[in-house]
């Protein structure tokens, strides 16, 4: 009895049965080999059970792979999307063709090591071991069991080293807007005032969004998933602001903020411009 996998993917579970071998088919992926190898164990007489070796543990990319596909109606697009591409460019290259109880301790240390040597911050390599931690548990929870244990489990990560980032002063929006031009000018002053930052919320805001008699504005999530809006009371201050240019505006079904009367998708380039303006 052996149990083997096939050059299209395939997993079987070998036997002699009188003087034949005979084969039985279990399908592809990590499903298929663990019922090929609970197979095999059925068959094993059982005076050699207690002899067998133990069981070989799957690839960490056949793991990572399976989870993907198992998390995928459950992880954000985005989020998902962002761990493919840490998956794929650094961590796979490094650690996927090892079997999962291969990734013990010191194997991580050798990993945190040469990613420290390549110059990555300490924050990154925490955040690295920790989707790997988290596809090891998935992989090692009673639902799959698709290995004995997390080889990483305990495992000390790197300390976080992130630079903590001040939020601006009402005095360097203040020497901005002085150099700023209209359709940044409308965009930092909506973000001050609502706390959007510079993306689809800010950027496809609408006269039509404006409740005057409530002194309210309707904000679009940029979420595919969650509340699709929500009515952000306006300031006092800011009310003054949006009256403004309401009156320059004149009409109500176009965008609050554009330039050369189109809506605009970033304000990197005025923002950069402003800046080097002031300085």
């Amino acid at each position: 009895m052996s149990v083997h996998k096939l050059k299209d993917g395939r997993w079987i579970v070998q036997y002699r049965a009188g003087a034949k071998y005979k084969r039985e088919y279990f399908g592809r992926g990590l499903e298929a080999e663990t019922k090929a190898r609970a197979r095999n164990d059925e068959l094993a007489p059982r005076p050699y059970k207690k002899r067998t070796q133990p069981k070989k543990s799957p690839l960490f990319e056949d793991l990572a792979n399976a989870y993907l596909i198992a998390n995928r109606a459950t992880i954000e697009d985005s989020t998902r999307k962002i761990l493919q591409y840490k998956l794929s460019s650094t961590i796979l290259p490094e650690l996927g063709a090892l079997y999962a109880s291969r990734i013990t301790h010191y194997r991580m240390d050798q990993y945190v090591a040469k990613r420290l040597d390549a110059g990555r911050k300490k924050s990154t390599i925490h955040r690295e071991i920790t989707d790997i931690q988290t596809i090891l548990n998935w992989a090692a929870g009673p639902d799959r069991r698709y290995i004995e244990k997390n080889p990483l489990a305990g495992y000390k990560k790197p300390s976080l080293d992130d630079e903590i980032i001040q939020p601006v002063t009402h005095a360097e929006i203040t020497r901005i807007l002085t150099h700023a031009v209209e359709h940044l000018i409308k965009a930092l002053i909506i973000s001050y005032y609502t706390g959007l930052r510079p993306g689809k919320e800010l950027f496809t805001l609408r006269w039509t969004d404006m409740d005057w008699d409530q002194e309210m504005i309707l904000i679009r999530s940029a979420r595919k998933k969650g509340t699709p809006f929500r009515f952000v009371p306006v300031h006092r201050d800011f009310l003054d602001h949006l009256k403004t240019w309401y009156k320059t505006d004149g009409q109500e079904d176009v965008h609050i903020i554009r330039y050369n009367g189109k809506p605009i998708k970033s304000i990197r380039r005025s923002f950069a411009a402003a800046k080097k303006r002031r300085e």
